[in-house]
């Protein structure tokens, strides 16, 4: 089986977040994954998501949540955290200066996502 290249993957993810025969459940984890699509993407990363991710996660969020909980943890799942001194300590010296240079750049930038996707990637596949 032939493994999907990433547009064809984020075209798959994007026809799915809005397709109400999806269970519920994996709209919500789509969208996150979709909230976090630019950090795999260097245009996007700079520039922020592109308008296909942008216009398939404003629609979710408008019609995935059916009560004020579920408007809660898709609001949860759409924010992009911020990094702070304490998440990065421990994490090793190299690591620590890519989050700490990136979280400089981001601020310069006015890019919340350069620190957040330093973190993500420095420690993915870590427990």
């Amino acid at each position: 089986m032939r493994r999907r290249t990433s547009d064809e993957h984020r075209r798959y993810l994007i026809a799915r977040i809005n397709d109400p025969s999806v269970p519920r459940g994996e709209r919500i984890h789509t969208l996150r994954t979709l909230t976090f699509a630019p950090c795999s993407n260097i245009r996007e990363l700079l520039l922020g998501p592109s308008d296909d991710v942008k216009d398939a996660v404003a629609r979710a969020r408008q019609t995935l949540p059916r009560f004020p909980s579920e408007r809660a943890v898709a609001d949860l799942a759409t924010r992009v955290p911020q990094v702070r001194a304490r998440e990065i300590d421990g994490l090793g010296l190299p690591l620590n200066l890519a989050v700490s240079a990136s979280a400089v750049a981001g601020a310069v930038l006015h890019n919340e996502r350069l620190a957040t996707c330093a973190l993500a990637a420095g420690t993915a596949g870590q427990r």
